[in-house]
């Protein structure tokens, strides 16, 4: 079978052509509201509006009356309630024209039966909180959820998304790229694949920072890459013919431990950080990996061991843990 060693000028227009998707979605216009009732914690009140400030041009976050008729065209509703039948009615409201909505209170005693359909219901979630950093953490995580076609754009305008946003980036990107270094079907494939993927991964966490990148970003960006693969490659070839039986496991977990390292210095680069906090985030980035890939290898021996005292049959081996 033909080995393929290198990106091709496909390859490379692919990942340029990922680095401008990532720059359109940065851009992309971002609609919230915030309906604050009578009575409502004024200390999570003040801290959900400070959380929520908008940092670009392209992300609009209304503040209005609970007593208001909810706009039309919005990305996602937060109802802080000073009555909890009224914030239900607004919640309801917001979801039958497709809003997702959340019900932000300080008790569970708030909490009150949403009186709608179970599609409509579904759009609708309450979020318990009496501390006002807990509030904006809950409050950020659902965001993130429920907005997951903007939510780089999302994070770009709401810095407290970000870091929300960042890992479900990387986990999701290395997780990708574990199967990619597990299935090994044709030699020499996985360089440009997971090179394209580490290079998207590292302009969406640009974007993701608000970062506009210019045409010697791109360069430099799927360059770095690229030397980074050639590492990983590397490193994983020379494990895997060390570790024969585990080869597989082997390129799978430096699959994804190069890919979480690739997050941890694209987010360091983007946040500003000086060129040794950079190099602390690399090193810091090898350490989770590392971590991840003797978990995994772990969890990978002790069902070998448990399977060894079962009758043979299928075997059916998850790749991305329990319950993913």
């Amino acid at each position: 079978m033909a080995r393929r060693h290198s990106l091709t000028l496909g390859d490379v227009a692919r990942v340029v052509g990922s680095g401008r998707e990532s720059q359109r979605r940065r851009s992309e216009g971002v609609s919230l509201a915030v309906m604050v009732g009578e009575g409502a914690s004024a200390t999570i009140a003040r801290a959900v509006r400070e959380a929520l400030l908008p940092q670009n041009e392209t992300t609009f976050v209304s503040a209005l009356p609970l007593g208001s008729q909810v706009p039309a065209g919005l990305d996602a509703l937060v109802v802080l309630p000073g009555s909890p039948e009224v914030a239900a009615d607004r919640a309801v409201e917001a979801a039958r024209m497709g809003t997702p909505a959340a019900i932000l209170v300080c008790s569970q005693v708030e909490e009150r039966p949403i009186l709608a359909s179970e599609q409509v219901a579904s759009l609708v979630t309450y979020l318990s909180a009496a501390d006002e950093r807990v509030a904006v953490d809950k409050l950020c995580e659902w965001l993130v959820g429920a907005c997951p076609s903007k939510s780089i754009a999302l994070a770009a305008g709401i810095p407290a998304c970000r870091q929300g946003v960042v890992r479900s980036l990387v986990r999701s990107s290395a997780l990708a790229n574990v199967g990619v270094g597990v299935v090994d079907l044709l030699p020499g494939a996985d360089l440009p694949v997971m090179a394209a993927s580490q290079a998207r991964l590292a302009f969406d966490v640009a974007a993701a920072y608000d970062r506009r990148l210019s045409v010697s970003d791109f360069g430099l960006i799927a360059g770095g890459v690229v030397l980074a693969g050639l590492g990983y490659r590397s490193v994983s070839r020379s494990v895997s013919r060390a570790l024969p039986p585990l080869a597989w496991a082997v390129r799978g977990g430096v699959a994804f431990a190069g890919t979480v390292v690739t997050g941890a210095v694209a987010s360091a680069c983007a946040s500003g950080m000086t060129p040794q906090g950079v190099a602390e985030a690399a090193v810091g980035g090898i350490g989770k990996g590392v971590e991840e890939l003797s978990a995994r290898l772990s969890q990978i021996l002790r069902q070998r061991g448990r399977e060894g005292h079962r009758p043979a049959g299928s075997v059916y081996i998850s790749l991305g843990g329990d319950g993913e």
